[in-house]
């Protein structure tokens, strides 16, 4: 397993990758109160066939914390996961995950290959925020993931999107 930090602009975002390079990838998205370690066992279920990349939102896990926590801020933070694995990907969530995997899902999403959904909860207002969009309250971090700043449009100290995987298509 590998520990990166993707950037939201400056927001910092903890994932972690594991499985073989040029595997489909799929983005797992936690619940509530939770983190990218409730995917665990199913990423060591998944790793030997996918690339499997699990994040921690904003404001959870080792993610930085954040002023605003709407679901609309949420699902541009998958979204620049999204961008960073370069290729279309399999997302799925759990809960309030479920949610910011259902607003990416419509088409267009060219970087969306399926997406499916655990529990969702019924969101009022939309990917705007609205009701449920107030997620938030998370253990601090002093990870040596968290230490280095955010550039816009990439990880810590570049200028480009994580590109660590092939670009090539990938249909199991």
């Amino acid at each position: 397993m590998t520990d990166i930090t993707v950037c939201n602009g400056t927001q910092r975002l903890a994932v972690s990758v594991q499985g073989p390079v040029g595997a489909a990838d799929v983005l797992c998205l936690h619940g509530i109160s939770s983190s990218r370690d409730t995917w665990e066992e199913t990423a060591l279920r998944l790793q030997d066939r996918f690339r499997v990349w699990t994040l921690d939102l904003r404001g959870h896990g080792h993610s930085d914390r954040a002023s605003s926590y709407l679901i609309a801020d949420y699902v541009a933070d998958a979204a620049a996961v999204l961008n960073s694995i370069v290729r279309p990907a399999a997302h799925t969530g759990l809960s309030p995950g479920a949610v910011i995997a259902a607003t990416l899902a419509p088409p267009p999403a060219p970087l969306v290959r399926a997406a499916p959904l655990h529990t969702a909860p019924r969101v009022v207002g939309g990917a705007g925020g609205g009701r449920g969009g107030g997620c938030g309250a998370a253990r601090s971090s002093t990870s040596a993931l968290n230490n280095a700043p955010c550039t816009p449009g990439g990880s810590p100290g570049t200028s480009a999107p994580i590109r660590s995987i092939s670009t090539a298509a990938n249909d199991p």
